[in-house]
């Protein structure tokens, strides 16, 4: 796993560092789970019923935080953030307001799409103006198609990952 790479890497340099992560177990000694299973589907629930993937879960995002705030890191790098466990604007608004540079590696297109992890999955290529109107948005939400509404609160003119 890349994370656990980077991460024997910066303790071999004498660099303290945590993976902070959201579901299952961990032999790392730097692993630190902040949410669990139960927490995880009641927000895949939310999503899936709201249409707001990736903005629903402010009690993950709130533990995570509160992590943050006790170890006060002077740099945090970002690897896949949708699971149902954390909320974009609250994490962003949060490094944002602390000044904390934030590395984001794309694993995926999650990031500046309206929903879909990629957008070959079907050939699309709405994310380069606006998504709406998915195809997919049934693998993402129940009833709504929220593809536009969440694209433009991932993407605004100035989107949320450049800080």
């Amino acid at each position: 796993m890349l994370m656990h790479a980077i991460s024997a890497r910066l303790k071999e340099e004498g660099i303290e560092n945590y993976n902070l992560f959201t579901a299952g177990t961990s032999s790392f000694s730097n692993d630190i789970c902040y949410s669990d299973p139960i927490r995880i589907k009641l927000n895949a629930l939310r999503s899936r019923v709201t249409g707001n993937y990736g903005f629903v879960s402010r009690d993950s995002t709130k533990k995570l935080l509160s992590l943050l705030d006790h170890m006060k890191p002077d740099l945090i790098q970002l690897h896949v953030i949708h699971g149902h466990d954390f909320n974009l604007e609250s994490f962003f608004q949060y490094v944002k307001d602390r000044n904390i540079p934030v590395v984001y590696t794309f694993h995926d297109c999650w990031a500046f799409t309206g929903d879909c992890p990629h957008y070959s999955m079907i050939h699309c290529d709405q994310w380069k103006t606006c998504c709406e109107h998915c195809p997919l948005y049934k693998r993402y939400s129940w009833f709504h198609d929220h593809s536009s509404s969440n694209y433009l609160r991932k993407n605004p003119p100035y989107p949320l990952w450049i800080i």
